[in-house]
């Protein structure tokens, strides 16, 4: 996978959990493990994006 499809994977997912959390949904996750689901989601888009950059020399 290039950086753009992990990038948009990671973006997707995180919104997905977002938005289940805004909603309410709890139908699949906990309200903890939805949270939880989206510190992890947020934190691998951090790194990422980190490692784009590193990768390209920022």
């Amino acid at each position: 996978m290039n950086y753009e499809d992990v990038k948009n994977n990671v973006s997707n997912t995180l919104s997905s959990v977002q938005e289940q959390l805004t909603a309410g949904d709890f139908s699949k996750c906990t309200k903890e493990e939805l949270e939880s689901q989206a510190k992890l989601y947020e934190y691998v888009n951090d790194i990422t994006e980190m490692n784009h950059l590193y990768q390209n020399g920022y």
